[in-house]
């Protein structure tokens, strides 16, 4: 079986939570997203344009870290993931 095709959202969630701890290199947020290259640029432009991700010059080293909008998207992603896995009430039969 194929692994689940992940929504953009999903990918979004998952950058977002990459860099909620420390700044980090495109490379990292590609590998702890488990994205190419390609695909990772393509969300990562996104994210910045949204304010949700800003760049983050350390000497040479360009890093990205999350923003407090993005803080606030991740917190609301977290919340809806969790509505989505409670298992649904059972309603007794008569």
């Amino acid at each position: 079986m194929s692994p689940k095709r992940r929504s953009s959202l999903e990918i979004s969630g998952e950058m977002l939570k990459s860099v909620s701890k420390e700044a980090i290199t495109k490379t990292a947020i590609m590998y702890k997203a488990g994205l190419n290259f390609y695909q990772m640029q393509r969300h990562l432009d996104h994210l910045l344009e949204c304010d949700l991700i800003k760049e983050v010059r350390e000497g040479e080293k360009v890093k990205y870290t999350i923003t407090e909008r993005g803080k606030l998207f991740l917190d609301h992603y977290k919340k809806l993931r969790e509505l989505k896995e409670k298992p649904k009430p059972t309603i007794p039969s008569e």
